[in-house]
Formats: structure tokens, C-alpha cells, sequence
């Protein structure tokens, strides 16, 4: 049978490289991978470019939130920094080479 080596990066490490807030994973979780299914494996490893489609979603739509409800929201809730796509792009790929898979599992 014939083997295929795959190098990934760790979502995680993904999140952290970038510097988003826990607020920000949780609504990229919930809203840009919301059509990614997990099973019970060691790895999930989904396309680099489709991950990066998936947190940009994930995260304008967090921002489109915020926006919409910004008189309901505690000034604490809000981030201190908002990132625009060019800016997550750019070190989304700082960090994940152009062959590398994303782990979901992390």
C-alpha cells in the first residue's frame, strides 16, 4: 500500500501565533468550523486554505456580531484589537507552510 507523509500545524498553535482572545477561538470554533465534523481520531487534518477560510469566516463574523449588538455589550466583552483579513492572512501564513495541513485536534 502505498504511504503519503503530511506535515500539520495545530490549530492552537494557529490561535495563539495570531493572538486571538479566548472570545474570538470560541466564536471561530462555533462559527467558522461549524461545518467540519470530529470524530474520536488522534488528528483531524483538514486543507490549509480551507482553515484559513474557516477562521476568516469565523472571526468577521464575530466582529458583524459585536457591531450589531455593540450597545449590549459590556465594554470588557469587547477585544482590544480587531484584525482585518489581511492581517490574519498574513500570519496565518507566518506560521503554516504552503503544503501543511491543519490539525483540528489540538
Amino acid at each position: 500500500m502505498p504511504k503519503k507523509m503530511v506535515t500539520f500545524v495545530d490549530l492552537s498553535d494557529v490561535y495563539e501565533h495570531i493572538g486571538f482572545t479566548d472570545d474570538e477561538v470560541e466564536w471561530i470554533a462555533d462559527g467558522g468550523f461549524d461545518c467540519v465534523t470530529f470524530g474520536d481520531a488522534e488528528y483531524t487534518l483538514i486543507g490549509n486554505n480551507f482553515a484559513l477560510h474557516c477562521i476568516v469566516g469565523g472571526l468577521m463574523s464575530y466582529y458583524d456580531w459585536l457591531n450589531e449588538n455593540d450597545d449590549s455589550i459590556p465594554s470588557r466583552l469587547l477585544p482590544a484589537r480587531i484584525f482585518t483579513k489581511d492581517e490574519i492572512e498574513q500570519k496565518f501564513w507566518e506560521l503554516v507552510g504552503k503544503d501543511d495541513y491543519i490539525n483540528l485536534e489540538s
